[in-house]
């Protein structure tokens, strides 16, 4: 999925890091999430505390993506 509108990507935090991996590795280190008003923080922070750690394990990562 993708086009002018970006990739759209649901699930479990598992399936959303596995989904984002091939973009990892073909060389994205941002990756950004959109959401419309008003802001979901738990959406928000599960990326940040569940699928970002799952992400960085599955791809090997010693360093930071996105943080830099």
């Amino acid at each position: 999925q993708g086009g002018s509108r970006g990739a759209s990507f649901t699930g479990t935090p598992e399936q959303l890091a596995e989904a984002l991996v091939p973009y990892v590795e073909i060389g994205f280190r941002h990756i950004f999430f959109d959401q419309a008003a008003p802001w979901d923080d738990e959406t928000i922070e599960r990326i940040a505390t569940e699928v970002r750690p799952m992400l960085l394990e599955r791809i090997g990562a010693t360093g930071k993506v996105g943080a830099g």
